[in-house]
Protein backbone atom coordinates (compact mmCIF):
# COMPACT_ATOMS: atom_id res chain seq x y z
CA UNK A 1 0.00 0.00 0.00
CA UNK A 2 3.26 2.18 0.52
CA UNK A 3 4.19 1.95 -2.96
CA UNK A 4 0.96 2.26 -4.54
CA UNK A 5 0.54 5.79 -1.95
CA UNK A 6 4.16 6.86 -3.43
CA UNK A 7 3.34 6.46 -7.03
CA UNK A 8 0.37 8.37 -6.35
CA UNK A 9 2.51 11.52 -4.78
CA UNK A 10 4.59 11.21 -8.00
CA UNK A 11 1.86 10.76 -10.62
CA UNK A 12 0.47 13.98 -8.51
CA UNK A 13 2.90 16.03 -8.99
CA UNK A 14 3.21 14.69 -13.16
CA UNK A 15 -0.70 15.84 -13.63
CA UNK A 16 -0.32 19.09 -11.71
CA UNK A 17 0.79 21.41 -14.40
CA UNK A 18 -1.06 20.03 -16.71
CA UNK A 19 -4.13 20.11 -14.35
CA UNK A 20 -3.29 23.78 -13.79
CA UNK A 21 -3.34 24.78 -17.58
CA UNK A 22 -6.85 23.28 -18.02
CA UNK A 23 -8.27 24.55 -15.09
CA UNK A 24 -7.17 27.88 -15.93
CA UNK A 25 -8.24 27.69 -19.73
CA UNK A 26 -11.50 25.71 -18.82
CA UNK A 27 -12.19 28.80 -16.31
CA UNK A 28 -11.40 31.14 -18.65
CA UNK A 29 -13.97 29.93 -21.47
CA UNK A 30 -17.33 28.59 -18.87
CA UNK A 31 -15.66 25.44 -19.62
CA UNK A 32 -15.28 22.17 -17.54
CA UNK A 33 -13.45 22.88 -14.16
CA UNK A 34 -12.99 20.07 -11.86
CA UNK A 35 -13.84 21.37 -7.90
CA UNK A 36 -13.40 18.29 -6.79
CA UNK A 37 -13.13 14.62 -7.27
CA UNK A 38 -12.62 11.75 -4.35
CA UNK A 39 -11.84 8.15 -5.02
CA UNK A 40 -12.38 5.41 -3.02
CA UNK A 41 -14.34 3.86 -0.25
CA UNK A 42 -17.08 6.67 0.34
CA UNK A 43 -19.70 4.70 2.27
CA UNK A 44 -18.80 6.24 5.63
CA UNK A 45 -17.87 9.86 4.26
CA UNK A 46 -19.89 12.57 4.49
CA UNK A 47 -19.55 13.00 0.69
CA UNK A 48 -21.45 16.47 0.11
CA UNK A 49 -19.84 18.04 3.28
CA UNK A 50 -16.10 16.68 1.51
CA UNK A 51 -17.23 17.83 -1.65
CA UNK A 52 -18.23 20.99 -0.10
CA UNK A 53 -14.85 21.33 1.77
CA UNK A 54 -12.92 21.12 -1.83
CA UNK A 55 -15.23 23.12 -3.80
CA UNK A 56 -14.54 26.30 -1.28
CA UNK A 57 -10.40 25.64 -1.52
CA UNK A 58 -10.96 25.46 -5.65
CA UNK A 59 -12.80 28.40 -5.80
CA UNK A 60 -10.21 30.31 -3.92
CA UNK A 61 -8.01 28.82 -6.28
CA UNK A 62 -10.16 30.65 -9.92
CA UNK A 63 -10.92 33.49 -7.82
CA UNK A 64 -6.72 34.35 -7.10
CA UNK A 65 -5.07 34.08 -10.37
CA UNK A 66 -1.47 34.79 -8.46
CA UNK A 67 -2.11 31.31 -7.04
CA UNK A 68 -1.70 29.99 -10.49
CA UNK A 69 -4.23 27.83 -10.65
CA UNK A 70 -2.89 25.75 -7.88
CA UNK A 71 -5.11 23.43 -6.10
CA UNK A 72 -3.75 21.41 -2.31
CA UNK A 73 -4.97 18.27 -2.19
CA UNK A 74 -7.01 17.76 0.89
CA UNK A 75 -5.47 15.14 3.38
CA UNK A 76 -7.64 12.02 4.30
CA UNK A 77 -8.32 11.64 7.98
CA UNK A 78 -7.07 8.38 9.60
CA UNK A 79 -9.43 5.77 9.25
CA UNK A 80 -11.07 6.66 6.19
CA UNK A 81 -9.91 5.21 2.91
CA UNK A 82 -10.66 7.75 -0.20
CA UNK A 83 -7.66 10.16 -1.93
CA UNK A 84 -8.36 13.10 -3.56
CA UNK A 85 -7.85 13.05 -7.22
CA UNK A 86 -9.23 16.69 -8.40
CA UNK A 87 -6.67 17.46 -10.16
CA UNK A 88 -6.02 13.78 -11.80
CA UNK A 89 -9.92 14.53 -12.89
CA UNK A 90 -8.84 17.88 -14.33
CA UNK A 91 -6.19 16.06 -16.04
CA UNK A 92 -8.74 14.09 -18.39
CA UNK A 93 -10.84 16.96 -19.41
CA UNK A 94 -10.17 17.87 -23.08
CA UNK A 95 -12.05 20.44 -25.34
CA UNK A 96 -14.68 20.87 -22.29
CA UNK A 97 -15.49 16.92 -22.24
CA UNK A 98 -14.12 14.37 -19.64
CA UNK A 99 -14.90 10.88 -20.59
CA UNK A 100 -14.22 7.93 -18.71
CA UNK A 101 -14.96 4.31 -20.60
CA UNK A 102 -16.89 2.01 -18.96
CA UNK A 103 -14.88 -1.60 -17.66
CA UNK A 104 -11.73 0.66 -16.16
CA UNK A 105 -10.26 -0.10 -12.96
CA UNK A 106 -9.88 3.79 -12.52
CA UNK A 107 -7.49 2.47 -9.38
CA UNK A 108 -4.99 2.16 -12.36
CA UNK A 109 -5.59 5.52 -13.80
CA UNK A 110 -2.46 8.00 -13.51
CA UNK A 111 -3.19 10.01 -10.07
CA UNK A 112 -5.52 6.97 -8.52
CA UNK A 113 -5.18 4.02 -6.53
CA UNK A 114 -6.28 1.12 -4.60
CA UNK A 115 -6.53 3.06 -1.41
CA UNK A 116 -9.54 0.76 0.12
CA UNK A 117 -8.50 -2.64 -0.92
CA UNK A 118 -11.11 -5.57 -1.18
CA UNK A 119 -13.85 -2.77 -0.87
CA UNK A 120 -16.71 -1.58 -2.96
CA UNK A 121 -15.03 2.00 -4.49
CA UNK A 122 -17.49 5.02 -6.38
CA UNK A 123 -15.58 8.12 -7.90
CA UNK A 124 -17.36 11.51 -6.69
CA UNK A 125 -16.84 14.74 -8.36
CA UNK A 126 -18.18 18.37 -8.37
CA UNK A 127 -17.18 20.47 -11.13
CA UNK A 128 -18.83 23.58 -13.19
CA UNK A 129 -20.41 24.07 -16.39
CA UNK A 130 -21.36 27.01 -17.95
CA UNK A 131 -21.20 28.42 -14.71
CA UNK A 132 -23.32 26.22 -13.16
CA UNK A 133 -22.64 23.53 -10.49
CA UNK A 134 -22.63 19.50 -10.79
CA UNK A 135 -22.44 16.96 -9.14
CA UNK A 136 -22.16 13.27 -9.77
CA UNK A 137 -20.51 9.95 -8.22
CA UNK A 138 -19.93 6.47 -10.69
CA UNK A 139 -19.17 3.30 -8.81
CA UNK A 140 -16.32 0.84 -9.30
CA UNK A 141 -15.90 0.47 -13.23
CA UNK A 142 -18.68 2.12 -14.29
CA UNK A 143 -18.29 5.17 -17.00
CA UNK A 144 -18.98 8.72 -16.57
CA UNK A 145 -19.23 11.46 -19.12
CA UNK A 146 -19.10 15.09 -18.34
CA UNK A 147 -20.80 17.61 -18.73
CA UNK A 148 -24.44 15.83 -17.93
CA UNK A 149 -27.51 17.51 -17.62
CA UNK A 150 -28.46 14.97 -15.17
CA UNK A 151 -25.60 16.48 -13.09
CA UNK A 152 -26.42 19.45 -12.52
CA UNK A 153 -27.38 20.76 -8.60
CA UNK A 154 -31.05 22.50 -8.17
CA UNK A 155 -31.06 25.41 -6.14
CA UNK A 156 -33.34 25.48 -3.60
Amino acid sequence: LEVRHRRYEQDCRVVRQSAQRSRGMESRRGGLVILGAVYGDLSKVGRQDLLERMETRTRAVLEDPERGMVVELLPCPAGQLWIDVTDAVQFLVENGRLAIEGGVNKSGMVGFYDVALGKKKSLSIRYLFRDQLHDCMVMGDEALSAPMAHHRKRSG
